[in-house]
């Protein structure tokens, strides 16, 4: 009787553990996927992206053909620039949350495919889900500020961002942004050929923001749209950043996007995969964490049932 007392302890102690010190945000599985755009369907904010690679144990490996029918994932996006911007064939780096029929929660187009690494030149959606650098070496990143009046569960609309842009780990600029606000980053630094523009299109940030309790929620991560082109510095003029700047606009001048699409020095090329290796969909701490509770759970209904004997 003791033996049983003491293993139903133990379930119970296991079962907190698993449950408060799981992160409460990685519950929604997401996969990083490289590939190229297979088929646009505006009319349903769809894109097929056929899959090449997958990113999984810190590197890109050979997709498995036996996992994905014709390699073809399918998802939906809500950046308005996407079905603008984007053509079938364009090679891209993109991360789907909820896996296959999700929504692809970033979509970076690469600029050159026969390069070891493969720089991104423009980004639709969250920039600190891709795995690969910007052009020329520019990281971006971001903190949202949660709205505590438009909460749902774990995650809130965000009233805004801070965000980072760095160069060869060195700060170029940070910026207050706001929903609908544009910001040309490095604008001020002459010797910048190439600086980031960047739209912060719409933002969620975490609801834990907004309560000092110490009980920590199940629920979807918080994930933020942008728009950002690594673009040439010659194709903005100072008007056009002084508007950007005063108007938050949610788009740029149609000769500035034009230009920031297609970076001069970035020469596109047919798309190389890595050494054939079979791939697994990557494990969340999220999902392994429900899985271990079940178990759990089943052991202590088992034990209280001998308890009742």
């Amino acid at each position: 009787m003791k033996n049983i007392r003491m293993t139903l302890i133990a379930a119970l102690i296991i079962v907190f553990a698993v449950v408060f010190c799981s992160p409460a945000s990685a519950v929604l599985l997401e996969e990083k996927y490289m590939g190229a755009i297979s088929k646009l369907e505006p009319s349903y904010d769809r894109i097929i992206v056929n899959v090449a690679s997958v990113y999984e144990g810190g590197e890109w490996v050979t997709y498995g053909k036996s996992s994905l029918k014709n390699n073809l994932v399918t998802g939906t996006t809500s950046n308005p620039s996407v079905f603008k911007d984007l053509s079938q064939g364009d090679s891209v780096e993109v991360t789907i949350m909820g896996g296959p029929g999700g929504e692809w929660i970033t979509i970076g187009k690469i600029g050159s495919t026969g390069l070891a690494i493969k720089p991104i030149i423009a980004c639709y959606g969250d920039p600190t889900r891709l795995v690969s650098p910007f052009y020329k070496n520019y990281e971006i990143s971001y903190i949202s500020e949660s709205d505590c009046e438009l909460c749902e569960g774990t995650i809130c609309e965000a009233s805004g961002a801070s965000v980072t842009v760095k160069r060869d780990g060195l700060e170029v600029e940070s910026a207050d942004m706001y929903p609908g606000s544009t910001h040309v980053f490095g604008w001020d630094n002459a010797t910048l050929q190439y600086i980031p523009l960047i739209t912060f299109v719409s933002g969620e940030g975490e609801s834990s923001q907004c309560s000092s309790s110490d009980v920590i929620m199940a629920g979807p991560q918080a994930v933020s749209d942008f728009t950002i082109y690594i673009t040439q510095r010659s194709t903005i003029i100072l008007n056009e950043v002084e508007t950007l700047e005063t108007e938050g606009l949610t788009e740029g001048p149609t000769s500035m996007m034009t230009a920031v699409t297609t970076p001069a020095t970035v020469v596109q090329t047919d798309y190389q995969t890595p050494a054939p290796t079979t791939a697994a969909t990557p494990a969340t701490p999220g999902f392994t964490a429900i899985c271990a509770f079940s178990a759990i759970f089943g052991a202590f209904c088992l034990v209280a049932g001998r308890l009742r004997r």
